[in-house]
């Protein structure tokens, strides 16, 4: 089943409901914001695992 974009935002909606106009599109601002940063340090913390992979540890370890 496809969703659309009313389904989608459906829930926020419900959550949302009675909340002032204004204050809607600041929570919502805030949470893509969140979403956002959290994606961002999901990614950062994936990558930071492959810097474990035996790999040099520091560029001048020979010397």
């Amino acid at each position: 089943m496809r969703l659309t974009e009313y389904s989608k935002n459906l829930l926020l909606i419900y959550i949302l409901k009675g909340v002032p106009m204004d204050k809607k599109k600041e929570i919502r601002l805030f949470l893509a914001k969140t979403i956002f940063y959290f994606v961002i340090i999901l990614i950062l913390l994936y990558l930071y695992s492959y810097s474990h992979t035996g790999g040099a540890h520091f560029i001048y370890n020979e010397f």
